[in-house]
């Protein structure tokens, strides 16, 4: 036996006997089984978004590579690898909808196939439901909705090449309405990040009077379209801990730093609201509040409140009941 072995062995057999006098396995295993749900819900299941997001880059990452190693094939094809990217990318979302939240979407006609809107929608913790939503549109009708995105996204490490192939913008007034002029179909959620962690389980909009969106409806000419999610802050909520400190340091560098958990299997359930047609005549003022009257109302509609996690996860099993008695 060699020096480097013998001076191995020595070491685990201290770390044993220490591990045996110091440390009692059974009182942390208690522990562990104690805590188990907390770290369910705080750490791996909010990773886990996390992680599907970075894999979705590295898909991205991964196709881009192989334009270079198959360089005259791409010449002679009409395909970008951007298009073939996009479409892994949101079968992966389709299928973690599906496994994870029973995803449906009722009102799915109400978004046009090749016209100009303007999607607002209410945002979640983590809009989880809008990555289903823009992934089943682009399977369906092989056109991607351009996404206004939180700025931080474009500067956070890995993610920057993924933005750019869902089509991801931090997007100006005048940025959307030049989309909206040239036919293409827009989202943005007016709460933003504000409205992500700060709203509840009552489904307040928190828009701070913002009016961007329908000054770019209005120079677009477009119809808005209101969308909501059933159930969607049951899937990730926000810490009732210290919300007003949170709301002030937010509010003076824009940083989303209130935790979040979560991840809880709820059944989420996309509702598309009939488009509001493009008025010539109303003034922003009057498009936002339209637009907001409109959200509440499926919201009023379609959503119990206060939401109750419980009650979001045994909807997917009245849901599967119902199913089985249609047929």
């Amino acid at each position: 036996m060699s020096l480097y072995e013998i001076f191995i062995a020595d070491l685990q057999e201290q770390i044993s006997q220490i591990a045996q006098q110091h440390v009692d396995i059974t009182f942390c295993a208690w522990l562990f089984w104690l805590w188990w749900p907390f770290i369910l819900v705080t750490v791996i299941l909010p990773t886990l978004i996390v992680v599907l997001l970075y894999v979705s880059a590295s898909i991205v990452h991964i196709y881009k590579l192989r334009q270079y190693f198959r360089f005259r094939e791409l010449l002679a094809s009409d395909v970008d690898f951007k298009i073939k990217a996009r479409t892994a990318v949101s079968w992966l979302w389709e299928c973690h909808g599906w496994i994870w939240h029973s995803y449906e979407i009722v009102g799915f006609e109400n978004l046009p196939a090749n016209k100009r809107a303007l999607v607002v929608y209410y945002h979640g913790v983590v809009p989880v439901d809008y990555y289903y939503l823009s992934s089943r549109y682009f399977i369906k009708h092989k056109r991607t909705i351009w996404t206004i995105a939180a700025e931080f996204l474009f500067k956070t490490p890995g993610l920057r090449l993924l933005m750019e192939v869902v089509q991801a913008t931090p997007g100006t007034v005048k940025q959307i309405a030049d989309l909206l002029n040239n036919e293409e179909i827009v989202s943005v959620a007016p709460g933003g990040i504000r409205e992500a962690q700060f709203s509840d389980e009552y489904y307040e909009l928190v828009w701070n009077g913002h009016l961007g969106f329908a000054k770019a409806a209005c120079a677009g000419r477009a119809p808005i379209i209101p969308v909501f999610t059933q159930n969607i802050r049951e899937a990730y909520r926000t810490s009732p801990f210290f919300r007003g400190l949170f709301r002030k340091i937010y509010e003076r560098t824009k940083l989303p730093l209130l935790p979040i958990f979560g991840g809880f299997p709820v059944k989420l359930t996309t509702y598309i609201g009939k488009p509001i047609p493009y008025d010539p005549n109303a003034t922003p003022e009057e498009v936002a509040e339209k637009t907001a009257d409109a959200i509440r109302n499926l919201i009023k509609q379609h959503q119990r409140l206060p939401g109750s996690i419980v009650r979001g996860m045994l909807d997917r099993i009245e849901v599967s009941s119902n199913a089985r008695h249609d047929e």
